[in-house]
């Protein structure tokens, strides 16, 4: 297995080994299996890491139309999509090419029921897996069987592990192209798989792992695909600007017609006032927004304020956040477990928030762990209507049956239930409008000044 960052050099390892091993074995069959029809025609004809390059003078013929590759000593290697388990069967294989394995969208069934039955004839049949390390069942299992015969000679291991970063092969790379990776992964999670090659396990207790993201992840094109109905701006304000002020988080988020959410754009960073409104008012132009919501707790109108400034007639929606991070973001997290948010490529540093903050952070007050980038998509998921959070009729029927069965208590005594609304999630909009004798709202928990909506109390 060979797990390496970008730009490693990785497939063109993999393609001199298939042609080197098929050549110097007795005449047979082998196979590379890419990820997709596309991935397996690069595999074939690249330009510098493709089999037809690397076979030289010992390519007899190329097939274009079946993806066959065929060799002067008789051996002929199968180019084959990963999409499509089924076609594995009838193959007579001596060994194989696995390329960027943890991004098939059938592992299990293409490497348990469609690679590994077909490898049984030559001497010693055997794969090469080359791919970005991501933290997906299968190559986590693979891993974890390899570093257990770390301990066995060479010779008598069954599997092996070759890591490598991106920056070992940075001399045969553009400057370009390595400024940028550093610019956007350095430092990061993200960072450490993409460009480090480090398979990195989920931390406990965090609100999404990384094969939830991975696994609902989709490209601009097939954005195209979805019938999208709504976009908001979501921003979470600094509240200071300087070397070690938090960032403002500010992050594009869109609903579509099935109620799923995906994460457009992630601008966040440490900005001043005029910098972040200017930012947040140009993308709330760009994707045609609905609403730009930000959180109000620091600043108060003067977030209001310096957004008009950017953008006079935007429809602003001020968020005043009145429980905790973890209790606001707990309905992203379901819909993450449901496959519901879809990232739009790689939102690399929101990710690092998402898969290491824990709500522990916040009750230590942890410096520096501020997860700006989530709260902002947050406040825009909930504007958005897919992360409501609040009391809601089940606290109220509840409460309801505890004041029957307690009916020898005088109604006016409701401290031992009072206390229960400090610590229960508020939403950020009501309509329920249910004042009690206290004058606080029993759907959540705000006073009447404090509802958006301007109509009567009931």
């Amino acid at each position: 297995m060979l797990l390496t960052g970008r730009g490693f050099g990785k497939s063109r390892a993999a393609a001199e080994w298939l042609i080197d091993s098929a050549l110097n074995e007795e005449p047979g069959e082998w196979c590379v299996i890419a990820r997709n029809a596309a991935d397996v025609r690069k595999n074939a004809r690249d330009q510098t890491a493709g089999l037809v390059v690397c076979a030289r003078d010992h390519l007899k013929q190329y097939n274009r139309h079946e993806e066959d590759i065929y060799l002067d000593n008789g051996s002929v290697i199968h180019c084959l999509s990963a999409d499509k388990p089924d076609r594995l069967r009838g193959f007579n294989l001596m060994g194989a090419w696995v390329d960027e394995l943890a991004s098939w969208r059938f592992m299990e069934d293409t490497w348990e029921y469609g690679l590994l039955p077909t490898l049984r004839v030559g001497r010693h049949p055997r794969v090469v897996i080359t791919t970005t390390p991501k933290p997906v069942p299968l190559l986590k299992k693979l891993v974890k069987e390899a570093q257990a015969e770390e301990e066995k000679p060479l010779a008598r291991r069954s599997k092996v592990l070759v890591t490598g970063s991106t920056w070992e092969n940075a001399k045969n790379l553009a400057d370009n192209f390595i400024a940028e990776m550093r610019t956007s992964f350095e430092g990061t999670r993200v960072g450490r798989q993409e460009l480090e090659g480090e398979l990195i396990f989920d931390l406990t207790g965090t609100l999404v792992n990384a094969e939830q993201i991975h696994n609902a992840r989709i490209t601009p094109s097939e954005l195209e695909e979805a019938d999208i109905i709504r976009v908001a701006v979501g921003v979470d304000p600094a509240g200071s600007y300087g070397e070690e002020s938090d960032e403002t988080g500010i992050v594009v988020c869109a609903k579509d017609r099935d109620n799923h959410g995906y994460v457009l754009e992630d601008k966040s960073g440490k900005y001043t006032p005029q910098e972040w409104a200017g930012i947040a008012a140009a993308l709330y132009q760009q994707w045609e927004a609905d609403a730009l919501v930000a959180e109000v707790n620091v600043g108060g109108n003067l977030v209001e304020e310096v957004v008009r400034s950017a953008l006079p007639h935007v429809r602003f929606v001020p968020v005043r956040a009145v429980v905790g991070k973890f209790m606001r973001a707990e309905p992203v997290t379901a819909l993450y477990e449901q496959g519901r948010i879809h990232h739009v490529g790689t939102f690399a540093r929101l990710e690092d928030q998402l898969c290491t903050w824990t709500p522990d952070m916040q009750m230590k007050g942890t410096r520096g762990k501020s997860p700006d980038r989530m709260d902002a998509m947050v406040h825009a998921f909930t504007e958005l209507g897919l992360a409501r959070y609040g009391v809601g009729r089940g606290w109220i029927e509840a409460i309801k049956g505890i004041l029957e069965e307690q009916a020898d208590k005088p109604a006016k005594d409701i401290s031992h239930i009072k206390s229960w609304f400090a610590d229960a999630p508020r939403v950020s909009s009501c309509t329920e409008r249910r004042f009690g004798f206290d004058g606080i709202c029993w759907n959540c928990g705000m006073k009447p000044e404090e509802h958006r909506e301007t109509s009567a109390a009931v």
